[in-house]
Order: C-alpha cells, then sequence, then structure tokens
C-alpha cells in the first residue's frame, strides 16, 4: 500500500454520519483513512511462475479523532447506547 499524505484544511472538511454533522475534530492527526488491502497480490503456481493479481476491494477504515468537549461526541456516546439497548431488546 501506498502511504499518500496530504493536507486539508478543516474549515472546508464536512463529515456526515447519519443525520449529524462531526464538529469538534481533535488538535492533530485527526482523521486517518487506510486502505484494508493490497492494491495488488501476488500469486504463484507450482511450476515456480508469479503472476500479479489486482485487488479490485475497496474497503477502508476511516478514524475520527474527537475532542471530549465536542458536541458530535455525546451525539455518538448516546448513539451507542441506543444501538446496545436495541441489540438487547431484539436479542430478548
Amino acid at each position: 500500500m501506498a502511504n499518500n499524505i496530504g493536507t486539508f484544511d478543516f474549515k472546508k472538511l464536512s463529515v456526515i454520519f447519519g443525520v449529524a454533522q462531526i464538529t469538534g475534530f481533535a488538535d492533530g492527526d485527526s482523521v486517518e483513512i487506510s486502505e484494508e488491502n493490497d492494491a495488488f497480490n501476488s500469486m504463484g503456481g507450482a511450476d515456480g511462475h508469479v503472476d500479479r493479481v489486482k485487488n479490485n476491494s475497496n474497503f477502508l477504515t476511516i478514524v475520527l479523532r474527537l475532542r471530549q468537549t465536542s458536541p458530535t461526541t455525546k451525539f455518538y456516546l448516546d448513539f451507542t447506547m441506543l444501538t446496545e439497548l436495541q441489540v438487547l431488546l431484539f436479542h430478548c
């Protein structure tokens, strides 16, 4: 995987999850995006020939770091608790 580093202005960044806009990013490395798979894999055969195979998986991991005082933090804590409660009620 290539390590691409970019910079952006948080004033120009909008992150929406469900119906809520995420605000209150922490200082520093607040957003990290990484690919889950390599772009290409090598496959070797019994005869010793190696093929290069393109991986078409588009899975990404996105990590957002928020300040503790961010309004979004409370929203997601409430969302997580509600989701856990819904799962609990569903399994009862």
